[in-house]
């Protein structure tokens, strides 16, 4: 499939599908031309190209915001099954082990996007091209040494310190309590250096270093957490 190439100067260039108009044939989609801002009337806000920055962060929080809007209505539904289950069983517990099993895996799913964990490799992106990067790049909060989870590598991979800065959302801080305190607990697992953890083989020693050191000075959750 033929790809349209980026040559705006607001955006950073790399090959990709943005800004590329398709003709409707009897046949089908037929490739037509890359769209550029001469194509429509000028309103001052648009620009030739399409910022595969934008698109790539935009990507990131829709597929993440989706996951845990997902993972709240999972455990509310789990929580009134238990409900129902303890009813009948004339039970009383405050989280039954079925419960805990169904948080872990929804959570689980949540966690492994958190660290970027099945991301795609990408090309290198110059984004100093982009004036969208570069607000990104500096956004705050910062550790001590100036290092935060906005900071992007744009090379084979997104992000410098592969966490997502949705950590700082009130859409993560508001998810249930229960869910928090796994979440929590099992980041720090994941940012244990001594320890081997499944499925974030992709996250190096001194990586995991960072981002936990950045967390500890950024989010009061953090500090609460690993106490």
């Amino acid at each position: 499939m033929s790809v349209g190439v980026d040559s705006s100067s607001q955006g950073a260039p790399v090959e990709h599908m943005g800004n590329i108009v398709y003709k409707e044939t009897d046949s089908g989609a037929e490739f037509g031309s890359v769209f550029t801002a001469d194509d429509i009337p000028n309103r001052g806000y648009l620009f030739e190209g399409s910022d595969i920055v934008a698109h790539l962060i935009l990507t990131h929080q829709a597929k993440l915001r989706t996951l845990l809007a997902d993972l709240v209505i999972s455990t509310r539904r789990t929580f009134h099954d238990q409900r129902v289950m303890d009813e009948l069983l004339k039970r009383d517990e405050p989280i039954s082990d079925s419960t805990a099993r169904r948080i872990k895996h929804a959570s689980d799913k949540v966690l492994k996007y958190m660290f970027f964990a099945d991301q795609a490799d990408i090309p290198k992106i110059e984004i100093s091209d982009s004036a969208f990067a570069q607000t990104f790049h500096a956004r705050e909060p910062r550790d001590s040494k100036g290092r935060s989870l906005y900071q992007l590598r744009a090379n084979r991979r997104m992000s410098r310190y592969p966490s997502s800065f949705i950590v700082y959302t009130d859409t993560f801080n508001d998810l249930p309590q229960d869910v928090l305190d796994y979440i929590w607990a099992e980041i720090e697992r994941i940012l244990d250096p001594t320890i081997r953890h499944e499925g974030y083989s992709h996250l190096s020693r001194s990586e995991k270093t960072v981002i936990k050191k950045i967390l500890l000075e950024t989010h009061p959750s953090a500090t609460e957490y690993w106490k």
